[in-house]
């Protein structure tokens, strides 16, 4: 599966969306060239992710400051960029609706951020 490059993080928030748990990271080195300001990693049963979602900084110059990406099996889906990818919160409630999408969870029975 592709993933994020990364070397060092910090677990900011731990939660259930459904039958699975994710994780919110801050604080990402990455080891290639692309930076994430958050990511969000998915389980199933393993302790490898099985989805992730992320906020990678726009280092183009044009559109918003960051991009909100997935990492699917099929590889990289860029979903656009926005300055609102940057906030803490509009990221998380993003990224757990797209969890809630690819997987068939109700956005009725999403968690709140």
């Amino acid at each position: 599966m592709y993933r994020p490059d990364i070397r060092n993080l910090t677990v900011k928030k731990r939660f259930q969306i459904g039958p699975y748990s994710a994780s919110i990271v801050t604080d990402v080195q990455s080891i290639g060239s692309v930076q994430y300001l958050y990511l969000l990693f998915l389980y199933s049963d393993s302790d490898l992710p099985i989805y992730y979602v992320s906020s990678e900084i726009n280092e183009m110059g044009t559109g918003g400051s960051h991009f909100l990406c997935a990492f699917e099996q099929e590889g990289h889906v860029n979903y656009g960029s926005s300055d609102k990818w940057a906030d803490y919160h509009e990221f998380v409630t993003q990224a757990i609706k797209l969890v809630g999408q690819k997987y068939g969870i109700p956005e009725s029975e999403l968690p709140e951020v």
